[in-house]
């Protein structure tokens, strides 16, 4: 069997960043990193995804993308099992989504087929691991590349119903035009300029009517 690459800091003490195991030698891994969790009893740490969010957007004074942003977003996300958004329908509030939960029942699952650990075993392994900035970063790219992959099938993408909004993103296609462009300081004749055809994401997003 081809071996396993299992990227992280599951030693950050240690600073190791990476390493590859057979499928054999993952399953002792993953016995040992459990000891060890136990001897020393490390507490991981965990981030408060609302306090991130809160922090992040009282530091914005403009409309601005920021890489650094979505990586710590995404990061205090994944490591907050406390964090929880209700998503909405037309009937109201229809599910309580804990992403942090969900994201690491999947790895969870993924360790215990690997190595062939008990289900209960590999969930106590994953809850104790504190996923990095580069795990961060793979599952922002992931969910970029999702959006575009998928909005190429032409359907809609519902991005869930939340309690004031009610967004839905569908790809367009925009044939060339000419547009009018404002004449400089001084001047009173206006040009124009062609722009080419090109793709794009329509943002749909009425009054939700669980909005009273």
């Amino acid at each position: 069997m081809a071996p396993v690459e299992v990227t992280g800091q599951p030693y950050p003490d240690k600073g190791i960043r990476r390493v590859r195991f057979s499928p054999s030698g993952l399953k002792r891994f993953s016995t040992s990193l459990k000891s060890h969790i136990l001897k020393e009893g490390r507490v991981i740490h965990m981030e408060n995804a609302r306090e991130v969010i809160a922090a992040v957007r009282d530091s914005v004074s403009q409309h601005s993308a920021s890489r650094k942003d979505e990586i710590t977003v995404m990061k205090a996300i994944i490591n907050d099992p406390e964090y929880s958004v209700d998503v909405y329908d037309k009937d109201g509030k229809s599910e309580e989504y804990q992403p942090a939960k969900e994201f690491r029942r999947v790895i969870s699952n993924a360790v215990a087929a690997t190595t062939k650990i008990p289900t209960k075993e590999a969930i106590e392994l994953v809850n104790s691991y504190e996923f990095s900035k580069s795990d961060a970063a793979a599952l922002v790219g992931l969910s970029k590349e999702f959006v575009h992959s998928y909005l190429q099938t032409g359907r809609k993408l519902p991005i869930g119903g939340r309690i004031t909004s009610n967004v839905e993103l569908v790809w367009k296609k925009f044939p060339e035009r000419t547009a009018g462009v404002p004449a400089r300081a001084g001047e009173t004749d206006r040009s124009t300029t062609v722009i080419p055809a090109h793709e794009g994401i329509k943002v749909s997003n009425p009054c939700p009517p669980w909005v009273k």
